[in-house]
């Protein structure tokens, strides 16, 4: 399976409109001010850690299985998940 690349990341504001771009600029999703609300604001964040989260979760999967023995892949994970919830 093929994606864009990432790091993504989204531009914008609840009350401006949102973008998600890649590095590069590829547009990867966009919507209108309108349809800003906070919980579609949080979405972006979700979305545009899409990809971090997905090679964190490579890394835990295949890297040795056991967590708490590789902290580069805890390291990747933390950041993933602080990236999704817009930390």
């Amino acid at each position: 399976m093929n994606h864009t690349p990432g790091p993504w990341y989204w531009t914008g504001s609840c009350t401006q409109g949102t973008m998600i771009t890649a590095k590069g600029g590829a547009q990867i999703a966009i919507w209108p001010p309108q349809w800003g609300t906070v919980e579609q604001c949080r979405n972006a964040s979700l979305i545009a850690a899409a990809p971090d989260m997905l090679a964190a979760l490579a890394l835990l999967v295949d890297g040795d299985g056991k967590p708490d023995e590789c902290p580069r892949a805890m390291n990747a994970a933390r950041a993933a998940l602080a990236k999704a919830r817009g930390e």
